[in-house]
């Protein structure tokens, strides 16, 4: 059985072990552990989830696939918790290992400041729900960092959540990767 590891847990963690994938979600949030953990449970899933900082972290184990989806590497808002974490990875690879990321391009449409609410997009939930979603940000160009705040409108309430994310442009996000030990 080939074995994965799935950085900042992500709905990713349901479909792989259905074509033979043991999996291991690590994150630092109780929270969306605790939601992952239902998921797997709910579909009958044996997935291994871990508090574990994805800065800094030893499993003492190598394996075949890492994968970091969604705002995972976003999130590290420094160029050394960004080379923290993809040496982590490194040192949990072996020759053959494969490691898929992926992140959000620096655009114009990211890199600015929206000051009130704009209308982002809608979704629908659970039994055909239309959930509006509404979004403001401000952009540090020091830093590369955005932050967000969303404001979603359920039929019965709202929700407003705020993150920060930064922007890697390719020149940077390739000297890390190399300076890490990874080839692209």
């Amino acid at each position: 059985m080939k074995h994965l590891i799935l950085l900042a847990v992500q709905g990713v963690t349901l479909r792989l072990p259905e074509i033979g994938l043991k999996c291991i979600g690590i994150d630092t949030s109780d929270p969306m552990l605790g939601l992952a953990k239902e998921k797997a449970r709910n579909h009958g899933l044996d997935i291994t989830y871990l508090n574990v900082d994805m800065r800094n972290f030893n499993l003492n184990k190598k394996f075949d696939l890492l994968t970091m989806a969604g705002n995972s590497f976003q999130a590290l808002l420094t160029e050394k918790d960004q080379f923290r974490c993809l040496s982590s990875i490194t040192i949990h690879m072996h020759d053959k290992s494969l490691f898929i990321m992926n992140t959000r391009n620096t655009t114009d449409d990211e890199m600015r400041d929206a000051p009130r609410f704009e209308h982002w997009h809608d979704f629908i939930y659970d039994k055909n729900q239309l959930v509006k979603v509404y979004g403001m940000q401000v952009f540090d160009p020091k830093t590369n960092i955005v932050k967000y705040t969303t404001k979603r409108s359920w039929q019965s309430f709202e929700t407003l959540t705020k993150i920060e994310l930064k922007f890697t442009n390719l020149t940077n996000l390739s000297k890390i990767l190399r300076q890490s030990g990874l080839e692209i």
